[in-house]
């Protein structure tokens, strides 16, 4: 089971999110240990980073704390920070570009005007053309427009799954032939 333990900057008082006592658990309940994890969290026997230092961490990454962080709760700051760096900062196996490209394309299909401002400036921060941008919002534009017909006139999914088949199949057989 999870364990997370908040230590009051004041020392106080503790706030335990889920706990089932652990000798972790206690490590914080001791005293003596109080001062030492005072504004701090332990989860699952380690302790993680202040508010204090995840914001100066933002500040060093960003260059700012941005307001929307300033209203996430404390208890999970870090690791929301954390889900932020790693799907928005850090590179996976899908190249930055074009995952901006993809949360952009999701954001004007779902009409998220945060999440198309957002996606737009950091698919230009990752080297996004204003082409590939156009590109990346004309393909949502069909794919929710295809998404809408096929739906709405509730086409058999079977039907369609062995079409689409049939036709990778056959592009294929071309690709071959002509290389």
């Amino acid at each position: 089971m999870a364990t997370g333990i908040f230590v009051s900057p004041d020392v106080k008082f503790l706030t335990i999110h889920h706990v089932a006592f652990t000798s972790s658990c206690w490590m914080a309940l001791n005293p003596v240990n109080a001062p030492r994890l005072a504004g701090k969290y332990i989860f699952n026997g380690e302790v993680n980073m202040s508010k204090q230092e995840i914001y100066q961490e933002m500040k060093e990454t960003l260059g700012l704390v941005p307001k929307f962080f300033q209203h996430v709760p404390e208890n999970t700051l870090e690791s929301e920070w954390n889900l932020f760096k790693q799907i928005q900062l850090e590179e996976g196996h899908i190249p930055n570009k074009y995952r901006e490209l993809i949360g952009l394309g999701i954001s004007a299909v779902t009409k998220c005007y945060y999440c198309a401002f957002y996606h737009t400036e950091a698919a230009k921060l990752f080297g996004a053309t204003d082409e590939e941008i156009e590109e990346a919002v004309h393909y949502a534009k069909s794919s929710a427009g295809w998404s809408a017909y096929l739906n709405g006139l509730q086409f058999d999914l079977n039907e369609f799954r062995n079409e689409v088949r049939q036709i990778v199949r056959h592009v294929q057989s071309l690709q071959e032939t002509t290389a």
